[in-house]
């Protein structure tokens, strides 16, 4: 009965909030996520600027948290859960989260080697339905998008063309692929997976158009959790990409709590109820 009462309890706030999202930002929300933004750029724009800082946090992060900092403190459903992996990668997290939890795990891989490489890694998960592989990235629109491969072929992560070259990176010679994007709103926004537990994402910079896309819609809230890796090129576009991440921060606040952020590594954020 306890249980049922806090489902129901969860529902009625999931609604409200959705009712304020729909009818959007209030100027008492304005104005703390204006507070949100400029205490969120500052801070991170300190970190990013100060080498000795910086070191010291990757340090801190890789020897004393790294994802055992997620075990501690993400908060999972006993007997079950839902977690969408998005940029599957070699299936490096969600192995660690079938060691940790319960749950069921839809993989988002749209790159051909690495979708066949999770197949076979996952074979046995995948025959007793705790692993789905879709083979397509998460984007604002569905879209065909040519990336690029970077690092040795099998290990490499990859990027979108645009990206790569607004990055200035140095593309000549790297090898090429041309993969599927489908809309958020038509992957999550539809209610397909219920209430989420878990929304890990680690796309290669798309990240930042995927949350925008997401904050200030119905969607925010279909996820408990999120856990993301806002990637950072080091490029002279530094300012660009700290602002385009506090403001997305502005938003989640609205419905998150902030529970550990390492700029640009890693950071959690749990809804408010």
């Amino acid at each position: 009965a306890d249980t049922a009462g806090a489902a129901e309890q969860t529902a009625v706030h999931v609604e409200h909030q959705a009712d304020r999202l729909q009818q959007g930002p209030t100027e008492n929300d304005l104005d703390y996520m204006t507070r949100v933004v400029g205490d969120c750029f500052a801070k991170t724009a300190l970190v990013m600027t100060n080498k000795q800082v910086l070191h010291m946090m990757y340090e801190h992060y890789n020897t004393h948290a790294g994802h055992a900092l997620l075990q501690q403190t993400a908060v999972m459903k006993r007997n079950e859960c839902v977690v969408l992996d998005v940029g599957g990668h070699r299936g490096v997290f969600t192995q660690q989260v079938l060691g940790l939890w319960n749950c069921t795990v839809h993989i988002f891989e749209p790159v051909g080697e690495f979708v066949s490489f999770l197949h076979e890694k996952f074979a046995r998960e995948i025959a007793h339905g705790k692993v789905h592989i879709h083979p397509y990235g998460i984007g604002t629109e569905n879209a065909t998008l040519t990336i690029y491969r970077t690092g040795k072929l099998g290990e490499g992560a990859t990027t979108s063309v645009g990206v790569a070259e607004r990055w200035g990176a140095k593309v000549e010679g790297m090898g090429t692929e041309t993969i599927e994007v489908r809309a958020v709103t038509d992957v999550i926004g539809n209610g397909r997976f219920g209430d989420i537990d878990l929304l890990a994402m680690n796309c290669e910079g798309c990240e930042y158009d995927l949350l925008r896309a997401l904050v200030g819609t119905d969607i925010q809230l279909a996820f408990r959790q999120l856990y993301v890796q806002f990637h950072y090129t080091f490029s002279d576009m530094w300012e660009s990409e700290i602002e385009r991440m506090c403001k997305i921060h502005g938003m989640l606040q609205l419905t998150h709590h902030k529970m550990f952020s390492y700029p640009f590594v890693w950071e959690l954020w749990t809804r408010k109820f």
